[in-house]
């Protein structure tokens, strides 16, 4: 009986030996933008960080496990959860990542250097690095757009010429992003494919510096 214990705990590590290459996660891309939320449950927008990272692990993407994100001089740390990781592909390349990020205390992302670090199950890590410009404008600078919509129709009226719905389910999930719309009014059967009979909520999104930061309105309810 107990060789044959031995025997099957020696088949049990050799498996997963094998299974693992003990090879490092690898990035392959990275995209990061600094966004300004307006929540009307905070008395001022507050600045976010959306990260999505592409990346190969040789032992497949279920054994990614951590991301940080770190600003040494700050000596801040940003950890996300495997939990909390969205996922979307665009021309069939996978993207993981997170929208929201929220600034430190004071609710502004300091501007400098960052260092992404990815860490598979079997503590294998990546880093990839990068500067962070911080050119929000202050509070007193923002202009936020106007809204007003009903079942039928959406109108949007703002300083900044194109805006994009972002669409929501229940969960609070992204769904869809519609693509760019010039200000002014339209049907919703004109913007999406009937999705605003599906989601739950949806913001409206705009680049005030068009590739540097964008805003975020406050959540918009269907029902």
């Amino acid at each position: 009986m107990f060789l044959r214990l031995i025997r099957l705990l020696g088949i049990f590590f050799i498996l997963i030996f094998f299974s693992c290459s003990g090879e490092p996660p690898q990035f392959q891309e990275v995209w990061w933008q600094l966004n300004l939320i307006n929540d009307f449950s905070t008395e001022d927008p507050i600045q976010s960080l959306s990260l999505f990272i592409h990346a190969i692990d040789d032992d497949g993407d279920s054994d990614l496990e951590k991301i940080y994100l770190i600003n040494d001089e700050s000596q801040l740390v940003w950890n996300i959860p495997l939990e909390l990781w969205t996922t979307h592909t665009d021309q069939q390349i996978k993207w993981i990542g997170f929208n929201r990020l929220m600034a430190p205390g004071d609710g502004i992302f300091p501007e400098g250097d960052y260092r992404i670090l990815l860490v598979d199950m079997g503590g294998e890590r990546d880093e990839y690095s990068f500067y962070l410009r911080n050119n929000i404008v202050s509070n007193e600078e923002l202009a936020l757009p106007e809204v007003e919509y009903n079942q039928k129709t959406i109108t949007v009226i703002s300083d900044y010429p194109k805006f994009q719905i972002w669409y929501y389910d229940n969960d609070g999930q992204l769904m869809e992003k519609s693509q760019d719309l010039l200000m002014g009014s339209y049907q919703w059967d004109q913007v999406n494919r009937n999705i605003s009979r599906r989601a739950s909520s949806f913001t409206i999104y705009t680049e005030p510096q068009s590739g540097s930061w964008g805003l975020i309105s406050r959540s918009y309810y269907f029902k």
